[in-house]
């Protein structure tokens, strides 16, 4: 692992941490290929990025407007954290907390995007607003996404995302404003947002997935059996 472009960069021949070495529910230990990012690291960096954003909100109000379902586990950790900072730092950040979710579908070659709330419509009218996604793959939605809330016509939108992958069918080279980690194409689970067909959310570490977790997880493959 190395820090590039002010970010956590797991270069494409990473460190493969033997589950065995970490705490691992007992339901999951069978299906467990190896740990990418052990839990510790993902709160360490987090703590980076909520005093990120306390230094450049210092004294200001700010709303986290949490993508769901991914962003809901990493949103509440930021939020938690930087209420904690905010005790002992010299300026602190009032935070506000809205949820949306985001679906894009192509019927032209610009694509569209639906959002739906939890509650009335979205007012962000003059706030400063801060996008949480746990994941940015393509970056296709995620621009669609700003496009549509600079329609709201908020006082600043910023972007704060967990992970990047480096996918190759990335052609919109979208970076997040605040990032966590850099990381190969590769297909990944735990950490409340990645699932896999809504299980390992409860798994505290980002981890990849074996052949034999894939199988027994296939809900398809379940549903057909049963």
């Amino acid at each position: 692992m190395m820090s590039k472009s002010n970010c956590i960069y797991i270069p494409d021949e990473h460190q493969r941490y033997d589950p065995d070495l970490f705490v691992i529910p007992k339901h999951y230990r069978d299906s467990i290929d190896y740990v990418l990012i052990p839990h510790g690291l993902l709160l360490d960096r987090i703590e980076r990025l909520a005093q990120m954003i306390i230094e450049d909100y210092g004294g200001q109000s700010v709303t986290l407007l949490c993508v769901l379902k991914g962003g809901f586990r990493f949103c509440q950790d930021i939020m938690a954290t930087v209420e904690r900072l905010n005790t002992s730092a010299e300026k602190t950040v009032q935070m506000n907390i809205d949820f949306i979710r985001a679906k894009s579908y192509s019927n032209n070659q610009q694509g569209e995007i639906q959002l739906s709330t939890h509650g009335p419509a979205l007012d962000l009218l003059n706030k400063n607003v801060l996008v949480v996604e746990d994941c940015i793959d393509s970056g296709r939605t995620m621009k669609l996404l700003l496009a549509k809330l600079s329609d709201e016509k908020p006082k600043s939108l910023k972007t704060i995302c967990l992970v990047l992958k480096r996918n190759k069918k990335n052609t919109t080279g979208y970076r997040p404003d605040y990032l966590g980690f850099d990381i190969p194409d590769t297909w990944i689970t735990g950490y409340g947002g990645f699932d896999y067909n809504e299980y390992f959310r409860d798994l505290n570490h980002v981890i990849v997935l074996n052949a034999h977790g894939r199988q027994k997880y296939d809900t398809s493959k379940t549903s057909q059996e049963g």
